[in-house]
């Protein structure tokens, strides 16, 4: 999750606060630093959080992807989404397999 902050707040600085991809990444890193220091005893309310952190990233490769060609920093972007995507479904297993063997 951290690369995938980083690489948000590098393309909200580099494309400009009004940019579209700008505005999606100030939106995913917020959402994806807040899941990262959200240290929540319940894992329904753990899931729901990965899972917003999840459409936040989809959201974000989305509105990447269409600049990637042009901007290195949308490129990056659209390669630690898509790896916190791929971390945050494997939290969620984690999470599960821990509420199965309760």
């Amino acid at each position: 999750m951290e690369r995938c902050i980083k690489a948000c707040r590098n393309c909200v600085k580099e494309m400009g606060q009004n940019h579209p991809c700008s505005l999606c990444c100030s939106d995913c890193y917020k959402i994806c630093e807040y899941t990262l220091m959200t240290d929540i005893h319940n894992n329904y309310l753990d899931i729901q959080l990965l899972d917003l952190c999840i459409n936040a990233c989809n959201f974000c490769i989305t509105e990447c992807k269409k600049h990637m060609e042009h901007h290195q920093v949308c490129a990056e972007c659209v390669i630690a989404c898509s790896k916190c995507i791929l971390d945050c479904n494997q939290f969620k297993l984690n999470i599960m397999d821990n509420m199965d063997g309760k």
